[in-house]
């Protein structure tokens, strides 16, 4: 068995689970989850100015019990090889999602398709009703380094020079469903459309990198203000007021880029069921790959921190382009939905010239209030997943620390909660409760985040 069309068909169960990953979900900071993920957004001229409780959080990964427990779901030869119930695994490694499970209609579905066993009646698989589009892009690209200070003080105005390297990571995909299978899946009841066929459609594509980042940092002070008193014993400084700057310039070396154009059609007989001897090809893979890419991208974000009040605003990615050459490219054709999986490969001429491959670009704005016992922020973003929306509170009673926010995307509202327990003045423990949809059937599940606070009790 060719190992790589099911690899390919585990990335293009995107198009049916449509799921709204969020910050939330890789953001290690407990605190953060629990006002609903509000700061865990890339911008380095708010980390240039440090968090107005100066402390350093040290994650609790429990969900990674779940991973570990359920590692032949990932291995394609394995009989417990489960496309979704992997993708719904490693869309929140970090934290414990409750009520996790693989027996819903829409991992059935998925599981009997790339295994190439699907039942002729769709109507096994009523519940499950997927949207009949859906775009979606993601981008990690974590950047480590240092800044080195050319003039000025740290805890005053400064300038520097920012040198850093890091992953850089990219997936994309665009996906359609026949309407007429939506209201079969979806239906109440048991429904058949004779000598119909069914099409589902998706081009995923996902890019792999190296970033070298030449940065700018600058701390300027406010024309009329001096420093104020430094800290209190809740933790909140009082000597960040300035405005800060950042820039980066992204050199770009691409490895790998791969693209996947999917196509499955299923024909159904004068009972509705599907067909044992499709006129057609039933399912199609048009795979295209580079190994050589090279391109930029330029980061700007301005922070303006004034008495209680943070303002910060950013656009990452601007002018973001690679250039993929050295293509490759190879047809797979499936002929039968449900005699398992024998793919046939051809190897296509190779592409002349270069592929660009552009993402756009994210922009953010947000805002934050500070006080001795109440901190609520809140920012909006647009970008690769459209409009985004985080905002949440917290409250500081005695030695406890009472949280609450929500995350907004995609038409889809998720709330959040916590609490934290300072044990001494500079160490505590958060924990978080949240609400996740990283699941084929869009329910919203509870997730627990755990992790420690040092410093800025």
């Amino acid at each position: 068995m060719n190992r790589f069309p099911q690899i390919v068909l585990s990335g293009f169960v995107f198009l049916l689970m449509a799921l709204p990953l969020s910050a939330q979900n890789f953001t290690s900071d407990a605190r953060l989850v629990a006002m609903g993920g509000a700061g865990a957004r890339a911008n380095d001229s708010v980390k240039l100015a440090g968090d107005a409780r100066s402390y350093r959080s040290i994650g609790i990964p429990i969900g990674l019990i779940q991973v570990f427990k359920n590692t032949n779901v990932f291995r394609p030869d394995s009989k417990e090889f489960n496309p979704l119930h992997a993708i719904e695994l490693i869309s929140s490694p970090l934290h414990y999602t409750f009520d996790r499970t693989d027996s819903g209609p829409g991992e059935r579905l998925v599981a009997d398709l790339v295994k190439g066993r699907i039942s002729r009646d769709l109507n096994q698989y009523r519940g499950f009703k997927p949207q009949s589009s859906f775009e979606s892009q993601g981008l990690v690209s974590p950047s480590f380094g240092m800044t080195f200070r050319v003039k000025g003080d740290k805890r005053g105005p400064h300038q520097g020079i920012y040198l850093g390297v890091g992953p850089y990571l990219s997936v994309g995909t665009n996906a359609r469903v026949d309407d007429r299978l939506i209201g079969i899946l979806g239906s109440s009841s048991n429904t058949y459309l004779p000598n119909t066929t069914f099409t589902i459609a998706d081009t995923t594509n996902g890019q792999a990198a190296a970033a070298i980042t030449f940065g700018y940092r600058a701390r300027f002070a406010l024309q009329g203000q001096g420093t104020a008193a430094a800290g209190n014993q809740t933790g909140v400084a009082r000597d960040r007021d300035g405005i800060y700057v950042s820039m980066n310039y992204n050199y770009l070396r691409g490895y790998r880029y791969d693209s996947a154009d999917m196509r499955v059609r299923f024909d159904t007989d004068a009972l509705g069921l599907i067909t044992l001897a499709p006129a057609t090809t039933p399912l199609t893979v048009e795979h295209s790959w580079a190994s050589r890419g090279k391109g930029s991208a330029v980061d700007l974000g301005a922070n303006i921190v004034v008495n209680h009040w943070d303002f910060n605003i950013s656009a990452n990615g601007i002018g973001n382009r690679i250039n993929w050459s050295d293509r490759r490219a190879e047809s797979l054709v499936l002929g039968s939905l449900l005699q398992g999986l024998s793919f046939n490969k051809t190897t296509l001429p190779q592409p002349s010239g270069e592929i660009r491959i552009k993402l756009p670009v994210q922009y953010l704005g947000g805002a934050a209030y500070h006080t001795d016992h109440w901190t609520a922020s809140s920012e909006f973003a647009q970008g690769l997943q459209k409009f985004e929306y985080r905002g949440g509170a917290e409250y500081r009673l005695a030695i406890f620390e009472f949280r609450g926010g929500a995350h907004y995307k995609k038409k889809d509202w998720q709330p959040a909660a916590g609490v934290g327990l300072n044990f001494t003045k500079r160490f505590g423990i958060d924990a978080a409760v949240y609400g996740s949809s990283t699941n084929i059937e869009k329910k919203r599940k509870p997730a627990l985040a755990l992790s420690l606070r040092l410093g800025g009790s």
